[in-house]
């Protein structure tokens, strides 16, 4: 089967690899109910990126390339025939496989719970935090501001939103007020 007509584009450099759409009711946005032993432990489980694979929804397409594609990502996929409009959910570039869900409200595009490394964490120097406790915060990135709540640790830090926000594209910086004041930033990775 010919995904791709080979005028579409130079293939020999490129390898092809499989678009998987992933339906909106699948068992990886089942509501689970975990006992935590620590706050710690239930904010690496929410921050968790989702594993998909091949098995867990229907191939729909096929692409040449992993870097012209980007979380959240609507255009340029080449599938047509859907009710809504196909977004970029997650990218497995071992496996080269894109996975896609439609509507700009599938659960794919949505996390909870972030976490931030310390190499991409500038500021908050003055925060005095005890680990799990959170501290209330807004966090802004271009046109969103959301509340949260931030969690520190030796290793990095933690923001865990109110309500499930869009995730964040690479090198997406978001900047973090309390009580209207800048205390830090963080680049998603």
């Amino acid at each position: 089967m010919r995904l791709f007509s080979k005028n579409t584009m130079n293939t020999s450099t490129k390898k092809q690899g499989q678009i998987v759409e992933i339906p909106r009711d699948s068992h990886h946005y089942a509501l689970k109910k975990n006992d935590f032993l620590s706050k710690r432990g239930e904010l690496e489980y929410h921050s968790s990126p989702l594993a998909y694979n091949l098995f867990d929804g229907i191939l729909i397409g096929g692409h040449y390339g992993m870097d012209e594609f980007r979380i959240g990502q609507r255009k340029g996929l080449n599938i047509s025939g859907k009710d809504k409009p196909v977004y970029v959910i997650k990218i497995d570039k071992e496996e080269n496989r894109l996975f896609v869900g439609a509507g700009d409200d599938h659960p794919g595009l949505y996390q909870k719970v972030f976490f931030f490394p310390n190499e991409k964490i500038t500021g908050f120097s003055d925060l005095d935090l005890h680990e799990d406790s959170g501290l209330k915060v807004i966090a802004k990135h271009n046109t969103f501001s959301s509340s949260a709540l931030l969690y520190r640790y030796k290793d990095g830090i933690f923001l865990e939103f109110e309500k499930p926000t869009k995730i964040f594209q690479n090198n997406a910086e978001i900047t973090i007020f309390k009580d209207s004041t800048l205390i830090g930033k963080l680049i998603f990775n």
